[in-house]
């Protein structure tokens, strides 16, 4: 049984409705510290775990609360990842990063055990916690036009905050899927450096 805790809108994505010609996929990872901030992870499980809206105003609340709430944890970002492709394959780009999500960041109930297997964990330090945001939309939204590997956003906590309050911008009425992830999803787990060190995290980026 997965232990990451997920939200996510599908319907429209895999309904009947044609595409359009231009789409854009937006993903954000954030690495944090929850150790300093005890009741973070429940705070974050709730708004995953609530009921979830289907209209894009239901889109936009959950997304200023969370957002809002992660804001107040910028001092403990740790890692953080951003991926924009803005493409008519976006979609697959889109199903493929949620997919490898789901597979590479859930967790057994085994993993929380005290004697560490080091096969899926070099060490019971629980840490950090993964929160993974995943977008497609149909055009592209102007605050992250442009974007480039070379962004200066992407290295350092206040830049992953400011990507982070783009999405708060987005125009939901063209967001055709999202999902959001928060690994690991139980509330006894996290991940420890040794961790994060392993093959399949390389493309973290340490946060300044």
């Amino acid at each position: 049984m997965s232990s990451v805790s997920r939200r996510g809108f599908f319907a429209r994505l895999f309904g009947k409705e044609p595409e359009p010609a231009s789409h854009c996929f937006i993903g954000m990872q954030i690495v944090m510290m929850h150790d300093a901030q005890p009741t973070l992870r429940q705070e974050l499980q709730a708004l995953i775990h609530a009921p979830a809206g289907s209209t894009a105003d239901d889109r936009r609340q959950f997304y200023k609360k969370l957002i809002g709430r992660i804001g107040g944890n910028e001092p403990f970002f740790e890692y953080g990842y951003v991926e924009v492709t803005p493409s008519d394959d976006a979609s697959e780009d889109f199903r493929l990063w949620v997919t490898d999500i789901e597979n590479s960041l859930a967790t057994e109930e085994e993993e929380t055990d005290v004697e560490i297997d080091g096969m899926r964990r070099l060490s019971n330090e629980k840490r950090f916690l993964v929160l993974s945001i995943a977008l497609l939309m149909e055009g592209e939204h102007r605050g992250f036009a442009g974007f480039s590997e070379d962004d200066e956003r992407r290295f350092t906590r206040h830049g992953m905050m400011e990507l982070l309050r783009e999405i708060l911008r987005v125009d939901y009425d063209r967001v055709l899927s999202d999902a959001v992830f928060l690994a690991p999803g139980n509330d006894l787990d996290g991940f420890s450096e040794d961790d994060l060190s392993q093959e399949g995290w390389e493309y973290l980026i340490p946060l300044s």
